[in-house]
């Protein structure tokens, strides 16, 4: 049986991400501050149940 997976990132807590922490990506594009997947840890990895879908998670 297939099924998908997902995943949470958050951003890492180090004192140069402050500035992004809580932010929308709209507001860091206006204030052209860049983003990184570097910038990211995985914090929690899962399976969808088969009635899920990404707008639900």
């Amino acid at each position: 049986m297939a099924g998908n997976q997902f995943a949470v990132y958050q951003l890492r807590e180090i004192p140069e991400n402050r500035k992004k922490r809580f932010r929308s990506y709209a507001e860091l594009q206006k204030e052209h501050i860049q983003i990184r997947y570097t910038d990211y840890k995985q914090v929690y990895r899962s399976w969808m149940r088969y009635d899920e879908i990404p707008d639900n998670i």
